[in-house]
């Protein structure tokens, strides 16, 4: 008997011991269950924000895509006035309606930054718009020499430039350029 009983106590123990770690087992499992559940939570969380963020980057570049096209309306706006002016003094020159006295008093300026140039133009239109300025700019070189009269700064067309053919063809050139700084749409 003392040999049953010796194993019946070492197939209690093994029970008791089987038991346990079971029960252990069962344990981590849930803990295991748990923790699986809150990874799964926060990366739906992380997965939320990180659309939301986009969601956020998207508005952000429509904005700045609102912002560029109203910036590039005003400016075709400015430059279609400029143009106008510029052409209609330009004109008037070559249809003589001055005198050989002529002046051309217009401020040269580029109306537009040239950080707004590349945000709000394509490069065909940068390419229209700089060709118009420096048309002008050479042609005013060319044909108009500068002085200063009480303080002011004025052209005044160089004498021996009037009515020759090269500056009535430069000067329509100008013009034609401004037409289609004009044409931008």
């Amino acid at each position: 008997m003392s040999l049953e009983i010796v194993s019946a106590c070492i197939a209690g123990a093994s029970v008791i011991v089987s038991a346990l770690f079971s029960g252990l087992l069962y344990k981590a499992t849930l803990e295991s269950t748990k923790a699986a559940i809150k990874s799964a939570d926060s990366s739906k969380n992380s997965a939320d924000t990180a659309l939301e963020s986009l969601r956020i980057s998207a508005r952000i570049e429509d904005q700045k895509t609102q912002f560029n096209r109203a910036l590039r309306e005003q400016y075709i706006h400015e430059l279609r006035e400029y143009a106008f002016e510029i052409t209609g003094e330009l004109g008037a020159i070559l249809n003589q309606k001055y005198s050989t006295s002529t002046y051309f008093n217009r401020e040269i300026r580029m109306p537009i930054p040239t950080h707004h140039m590349a945000e709000c133009f394509s490069n065909e239109d940068r390419e229209i718009i700089n060709s118009a300025w420096r048309n002008l700019n050479i042609y005013l070189f060319d044909y108009w020499e500068r002085y200063t009269y009480s303080d002011t700064k004025h052209r005044k067309m160089k004498e021996n430039m009037r009515d020759s053919d090269t500056q009535i063809s430069d000067l329509r050139d100008v013009i034609i350029k401004f037409s289609a700084v004009m044409a931008l749409h």
